[in-house]
């Protein structure tokens, strides 16, 4: 006598693994859903980054233009303060949403980065390329310091040498020993600063509105020092970075 679907436990099996299957269904379509949510969220704080640096550039361009009548001016996609003796760029901004920044280590998202850059003239330095004549600091649409809670942060870093004690960076055909790490910045290592290649030279410093004003006339007195030709490296670390961002 053959035995029933009850006695044979077969029933009960297939269930059991259309269950599963439906459990797992089910576990793809969230995960789908939720990285929707998240592509969406992200694209929304990618909008915020892009109008408030826009702002930040508008404010940058109506301060400077009153005491730089002769310079010449770019707004968009980038800032450009062009004079004979200086140049100050405010680049235009790098979505960085699908690039692993800094690896896994990383303990905060970053949505979005650009780079505020002075530098003099090669008229100043025209025999002299090894000495000091930019400074650069990265800016980085971040939640550093609580999660989900982006904002532009300002920061720069030293980068490490192997000749002797040596700390200097490299941006661009001027030497500088703070600086902006580019997009996809490898070598950086937020744990291990005693053989990282690159360490941060500033704390994280959050540029909300309310700072606008000290941020901008940061700057304005960096290129004044660098019309003058009188633009000297800082001594680094500027400040103690321990405590400005978030480590998970």
């Amino acid at each position: 006598e053959r035995p029933s679907r009850e006695d044979s436990g077969a029933a009960a099996r297939l269930r059991n693994y259309n269950d599963s299957v439906r459990q797992q269904h089910l576990a793809e379509s969230i995960a789908e859903a939720t990285s929707r949510e998240n592509e969406r969220r992200q694209a929304l704080h990618l909008d915020i980054a892009i109008d408030t640096m826009h702002d930040i550039r508008m404010l940058f361009r109506d301060t400077l233009s009153e005491t730089l009548e002769s310079a010449k001016m770019t707004t968009d996609p980038y800032l450009s303060i062009d004079t004979p003796k200086a140049t100050l760029i405010l680049s235009e901004i790098e979505d960085v949403r699908n690039k692993e920044w800094f690896g896994p280590e990383c303990p905060f998202d970053c949505i979005a980065a650009t780079s505020i850059t002075v530098r003099m003239a090669a008229d100043w330095t025209e025999h002299q390329r090894d000495l000091y004549i930019g400074r650069s600091h990265a800016l980085w649409y971040c939640d550093a310091e609580h999660k989900g809670d982006y904002c532009w942060y300002e920061t720069a870093f030293g980068k490490r040498h192997s000749v002797g004690n040596m700390h200097f960076g490299t941006v661009g055909p001027w030497r500088s020993p703070d600086f902006a790490l580019p997009g996809d910045p490898g070598g950086f290592e937020f744990r291990d600063g005693d053989r990282a290649r690159y360490w941060f030279a500033r704390r994280m410093t959050r540029l909300s509105v309310d700072r606008y004003e000290t941020f901008i006339s940061f700057w304005e007195g960096v290129l004044a020092d660098a019309v003058e030709g009188h633009l000297v490296p800082p001594d680094l670390p500027e400040e103690d970075p321990s405590g400005s961002y978030r480590i998970e």
